[in-house]
């Protein structure tokens, strides 16, 4: 039960950022439609802030799969993982090193190896 309370603020957290990123991409879908060719994250700021929003969202899975594996839920904890590691197109070391850590200790070193060296 303490693990499930202590996912609750990522959940959260996890859920806001993925409302605004949906927002973002509504809105720039809009744009395109009314004829613009640049999105409206690209009219705001050069389209940093859809990026840094994928990032938040990544860090907050990678959290998510590090408090998973510690509350004893292997599978979950992979996914979250993983899931950090698509948002972040691959711009999250951390999240690349937890994935490999994980797989490591979970017997699973080739898989752990190969992660590592793509």
């Amino acid at each position: 039960e303490r693990a499930d309370e202590a996912l609750i603020p990522l959940e959260r957290q996890a859920i806001i950022l993925k409302a605004r990123l949906d927002k973002a991409r509504q809105g720039a879908a809009a744009k395109k439609q009314q004829g613009s060719s640049r999105s409206v994250m690209e009219v705001e700021d050069g389209g940093g802030a859809e990026r840094a929003a994928k990032l938040a969202l990544a860090d907050c899975y990678n959290n998510r799969g590090l408090v998973l594996r510690c509350a004893g839920q292997p599978d979950a904890a992979e996914a979250a993982l993983r899931a950090a590691i698509q948002l972040a197109d691959n711009n999250l070391p951390e999240a690349s090193y937890n994935l490999s850590l994980f797989l490591w200790g979970e017997n699973r070193r080739m898989d752990a190896a190969t992660h590592w060296m793509t």
